[in-house]
């Protein structure tokens, strides 16, 4: 579960910066037609385009969890990619160990 999610963070930043703003928007009008009333989340998109536009205020300010969400991402991309780099290089090792 943890690797699907390690995927998931990798593709949300990099989306987030490859992205433009309106392709990104498109994406979270076709959530936000799920649901009326406001929740935790509301507000985080329109946060994460002031974000990747250096406007920090108005992250901070679309939704307060907005630059904790985007530090979590960070943590879990580096935390997942540290992990890779261990499996791949454990398996080169054991691989020239026993030949």
């Amino acid at each position: 579960m943890w690797v699907l999610c390690g995927v998931f963070s990798i593709a949300g930043l990099t989306g987030l910066f490859i992205l433009d703003n309106s392709t990104i928007q498109g994406f979270s009008s076709l959530l936000s037609d799920y649901h009326e009333n406001d929740c935790i989340l509301c507000g985080v998109t329109q946060g994460c385009l002031n974000f990747k536009n250096g406007d920090f205020a108005g992250a901070f300010s679309s939704n307060h969890l907005t630059i904790p969400f985007i530090f979590l991402l960070v943590y879990n991309s580096i935390l997942f990619i540290s992990y890779l780099f261990k499996k791949v290089y454990k398996l080169n090792i054991n691989k020239y160990e026993y030949s």
